[in-house]
């Protein structure tokens, strides 16, 4: 070990100093003139160059999807929640567990060299200091815990609630490709917006970094295997404390003061993104293997002094939590957040920001000066313009999250309502046959649901698409039709792409006799989603009971040409085909339904029919001893 080294951990000075000391401070302003300029970071470009290489991989993998309409899924952390949900083992949980282990070896480079966030953020960064504004990082104890607990919300609570119910966490099935490549995603607006939140103003509220010390749930973990990590920033008995590292540093590590204490740099928020090892003027710093940091005992760090006093930081995180409920809500991920506009990375983000913002304008009724970064607020007792601008921006913020806060209650009783109306809430083409029939207990769930979607509606600032499915649904549960149909055209007014609610309001024209209205809603289900199995099946049903054969028979034809030819669809062409005559052309639909699915009762039965009307006894017992190996029962019973 250096004296210079030495000297910074003793807290002393060597008698005869070396010509640079590792004081854990920057050298002293006197001998500005004789220190060496930080070099430019070369690691800097080459980041660049493969975040940036990250990005066309990622459009080739959508372009890919919107040209074949099949793709891997999406190799997105977040993807994993399905597995914890589900059991699902999809591209982004394979992803995720492999990023992860990786970890293990070579530290938290993920964030560094492959995520999109810390990208944007870095862009942010450089913009801002162009602009003449440097980030200054917010130093905030309790929020370092809200990444722990979002990964916690996202990963570990639905992965428990799974094992609790089905006690087991094993996977139940694996799907590496999807058709809805983007059905987790947020729309372009909902995603410019959390761009901007998540990178420019989260740096320049928070500090560079800042979404990720205090909003992202991968970097939890990412930063507790890191701890494990055999790859770190390492030093040489060459480093002479000039400080170079930290100051290049966009994770706000203090590089300097961790390889003179231990050798390595140990703090988890150090993303291995290499500045600091390529402008060290005597190139003491390196990347290596060896001890990881949770071996690393016996020493101790200078104390990072906090922004906050233990008051404000329970402030901070009370307002927090205030704001991530309004926002966000703490039900189901994607199903609760206010208007369906806030997802869960957007949330946290914002939240974090209107905590800081919330805990600045408390400030001003006991500091004598305030300042939001470089902006003063009060001065010596008395407010300036700028904290009156402040008051008076942060009175709206207030009313607006009153607001939102109420909105936000409603939606969630009327989330809760709906979960509990799904043991009387069957599926709606069979809700539509036969209306169901509601004891006084079940009355005044639907009733109380109502209630609250119809405040929602009335008071809210945006339209809420789930508020509207719900209402729609408890409408029909009383057997308001017209009521739902009212709802249902609405919310298909401002949302024309959503085919499963077009196929509903198809069915529901269907059961009411409006085959003609029917007919043009299945068609413009199929328009927005050329893919829809149900919508064409639907289409061709009600084109034969309108007595139109031949439209419904081009219909179930141009599915199967279109690669749609599911057991589903096959079995009701046959039933369709048998209605029109065509018993050979029935009998071939039947038989490639077997191929596809080789337990379908029914369509075994029919075709022992089929043969029997031909005169085929040998063909009719044939298939109808395949009906009796496979389900006895129902086969008697069709007998």
């Amino acid at each position: 070990m250096t004296a210079a080294r030495s000297a910074f951990i003793l807290g002393v000075m060597p008698s005869s100093p070396p010509q640079r000391q590792c004081t854990g401070k920057a050298p002293a302003a006197s001998s500005h003139a004789s220190r060496p300029k930080i070099r430019a970071s070369k690691s800097t470009k080459w980041r660049a160059t493969v975040l940036i290489g990250i990005h066309a991989i990622v459009a080739i993998h959508v372009a890919h999807w919107m040209s074949g309409g099949k793709t891997l899924s999406p190799l997105e952390p977040s993807e994993s929640m399905e597995f914890c949900k589900r059991g699902l083992v999809n591209a982004g949980f394979i992803f995720f567990t492999t990023t992860i282990l990786s970890t293990l070896v070579l530290g938290r480079f993920f964030c560094g060299w492959a995520c999109h966030v810390v990208a944007l953020q870095d862009l942010a960064r450089g913009i801002l200091k162009k602009m003449g504004i440097t980030p200054r990082p917010l130093r905030s104890r309790i929020l370092l815990v809200v990444p722990f607990l979002g990964f916690g919300y996202m990963f570990l609570w639905p992965l428990a609630d799974r094992i609790f119910s089905t006690g087991s966490a094993a996977a139940t099935r694996v799907n590496l490709s999807t058709e809805s490549f983007w059905a987790t995603f947020p729309s372009w607006p909902i995603a410019l917006l959390t761009f901007l939140v998540c990178g420019f103003a989260i740096i320049y509220f928070l500090g560079s970094k800042g979404f990720c010390t205090y909003a992202c749930p991968y970097g939890a973990i990412f930063g507790t295997v890191d701890r494990f990590a055999v790859g770190r920033i390492r030093v040489t008995d060459a480093c002479q404390g000039c400080a170079h590292c930290t100051a290049v540093c966009t994770s706000n590590v203090r590089v300097h003061e961790e390889v003179a204490l231990f050798g390595m740099v140990v703090d988890p928020g150090c993303m291995k993104c290499l500045d600091c090892v390529s402008v060290c003027p005597n190139d003491a710093l390196y990347f290596g293997f060896g001890k990881p940091a949770i071996l690393v005992k016996g020493k101790s760090r200078q104390k990072k002094r906090g922004e906050f006093g233990w008051r404000e930081e329970v402030l901070l995180a009370l307002f927090f939590g205030l704001a991530f409920f309004v926002l966000h809500g703490i039900d189901e991920l994607y199903m609760s957040s206010l208007y369906d506009a806030f997802p869960l990375l957007y949330a946290l983000g914002l939240s974090a920001i209107l905590a800081y913002l919330c805990v600045q304008a408390v400030r001003l009724a006991y500091a004598p000066n305030v300042s939001l970064l470089r902006w003063p607020l009060k001065q010596s007792g008395r407010l300036v313009r700028g904290g009156v601008a402040f008051l008076a921006l942060m009175g709206v913020v207030v009313v607006l999250g009153s607001h939102s806060g109420c909105i936000q209650w409603h939606a969630t009783m009327r989330r809760r309502l709906y979960d509990r109306s799904a043991e009387i809430r069957p599926n709606l083409p069979a809700l539509l046959q036969s209306p169901v029939t509601l004891d006084a207990t079940q009355t005044a769930l639907v009733d109380a649901g109502i209630r609250h979607a119809d405040l929602v509606e009335k008071w809210g600032l945006l339209p809420d698409g789930n508020n509207e499915v719900a209402r729609a649904w408890f409408h029909f549960l009383k057997g308001e039709n017209a009521a739902a149909e009212k709802v249902l055209v609405r919310f298909l007014e401002r949302n024309p792409k959503n085919a499963v609610w077009r196929l509903g309001y198809g069915l529901f024209l269907r059961s009411h006799g409006r085959l003609d209205e029917a007919i043009g809603v299945f068609r413009e289900a199929i328009r927005v989603d050329p893919k829809f199995v149900d919508a064409r099946l639907a289409l061709a049903q009600t084109l034969a009971g309108a007595g139109r054969p031949a439209d419904a028979a081009r219909t179930f034809d141009e599915a199967v040409a279109a690669g749609l030819d599911t057991p589903n669809l096959l079995f009701e062409y046959g039933r369709f085909l048998i209605s029109t005559g065509d018993v050979d052309g029935a009998i071939a639909r039947f038989e490639r339904v077997v191929q596809l699915a080789p337990t379908v009762v029914d369509a075994y039965l029919a075709l022992s029919q089929l043969y029997a009307s031909k005169g085929d006894r040998a063909a009719s017992k044939r298939w109808y001893d395949e009906a009796v190996r496979i389900d006895p029962v129902r086969a008697a019973g069709k007998h």
